[in-house]
């Protein structure tokens, strides 16, 4: 029995070479849908919390003077302390709309600040929650960029830059001997003997 024709080994290599490129396709796109539905299902999460919280905040306020972290009440003409100076107007506007329900109005800054408000009517009296979505934000960006980095490395590896073969690293195919080729085949056969 004579060994493979050198033609043989090269459709074989180009062929497992189409086969990892196909498999890196694969597996970058599996990355990607992960990326995105991680995104989807942290945002939207983040976005329930939040409106969860400030309408809780809204229900239970009673003072200006311990609202919970990065939120501001104001109510009954006072603020907590701390509340951004530029947002005065807006809540202005508001509390002219206020109702029995809370109402959530999303606004965003000119500088990239981005708020969550919450306003409502009690006993004739508006009351508004602010909270700041900033390390919200901060923390989906940090996310992004880690999942990101996940996913470029992922697919600097040999399965995902084509470079992964069947054959190997080092270029050469596992081949059997005819005599390895034939016990292999043949049960009860050894090299040498039929």
């Amino acid at each position: 029995m004579s060994a493979r024709p050198i033609g043989d080994d090269a459709m074989v290599r180009k062929a497992s070479r189409r086969v990892a490129v196909q498999a890196a396709g694969l597996v970058a796109l599996a990355m990607l849908l992960l990326v995105v539905l991680v995104t989807v299902v942290v945002v939207h999460g983040q976005s329930a919390a939040a409106d969860n919280m400030v309408r809780s905040t809204v229900g239970m306020a009673d003072d200006v003077g311990d609202p919970p972290p990065g939120t501001w009440l104001v109510m009954g003409g006072k603020t907590s302390p701390g509340l951004p100076e530029e947002l005065a107007a807006e809540l202005t506007k508001l509390r002219s709309g206020a109702g029995p329900q809370v109402r959530l109005t999303n606004l965003a800054e000119a500088d990239g600040d981005q708020f969550l408000i919450g306003t409502e009517l009690r006993n004739g009296k508006p009351i508004q929650v602010v909270l700041d979505l900033t390390s919200a934000r901060q923390e989906r960006a940090r996310l992004l960029r880690t999942m990101g980095f996940a996913s470029a490395s992922d697919c600097s590896s040999p399965y995902c830059s084509g470079s992964f073969s069947a054959a190997g690293r080092s270029g050469h195919s596992p081949r059997l001997s005819p005599c390895n080729a034939r016990s292999s085949l043949t049960p009860g056969t050894s090299c040498g003997r039929r």
